[in-house]
């Protein structure tokens, strides 16, 4: 299972997540499209194949391609903001040293 996981993760989720946030699927028919690579490639783990999706992708310490949009979507929408933050709070401290 670990030499799926290596293979999974550095071959095969790479391409269902490239460019995401660009074209991010809206539509219920192309989430279940990705989602069923997801799913048919977990069934080919010895020992998984009779088992249901979540509990494969629990089992396999996996999340649904879905929820994994959603926060990357995250964090692409906060990473600015704290960009922001920290150049702010740097500012502040540079000026607080500057005092003494």
């Amino acid at each position: 299972m670990q030499s799926f996981l290596i293979i999974y993760k550095g071959f095969v989720r790479p391409h269902l997540e490239y460019a995401i946030q660009a074209w991010s699927p809206h539509l219920r028919r192309d989430i279940d499209c990705l989602e069923r690579v997801q799913r048919r490639l977990t069934k080919m783990v010895k020992g998984f194949c009779n088992l249901q999706y979540e509990l494969r992708l629990k089992r396999q310490k996996l999340t649904l391609l879905e929820k994994r949009r959603q926060r990357d979507d995250l964090i692409e929408a906060y990473t600015p903001c704290l960009k922001k933050t920290s150049h702010l709070w740097l500012a502040i401290t540079l000026t607080h040293m500057n005092r003494f």
